[in-house]
């Protein structure tokens, strides 16, 4: 299932607050109108890391290694007159 948005980290901080008082976790999703799932997450990850943020998404693979960005930027820097299609080829 999709993700339909991120929650903003000031309504995560919220959350953790209302939890740490000692408000139940389907309380805090009444209030926040979020859904029990995304605040027991949310209340997961603190208790887990220490950190209210939300992990790193995963996205496409770099296509390139650091060393091939590094060589290819020599290689434009020593060529700098060389027309684009040269120097994908």
């Amino acid at each position: 299932m999709a993700r339909k948005r991120a929650t903003d980290l000031a309504v995560r901080n919220e959350v953790i607050q209302q939890h740490q008082n000692g408000i139940s976790q389907r309380q805090i999703s009444r209030t926040f109108r979020l859904t029990q799932s995304i605040v027991c997450s949310i209340i997961r990850r603190f208790t887990t890391t220490g950190n209210s943020r939300p992990g790193k998404a995963s996205g496409r693979k770099l296509t390139l290694t650091d060393p091939e960005v590094r060589l290819f930027c020599r290689h434009i820097r020593k060529n700098s007159r060389m027309v684009v299609a040269d120097l994908v080829t």
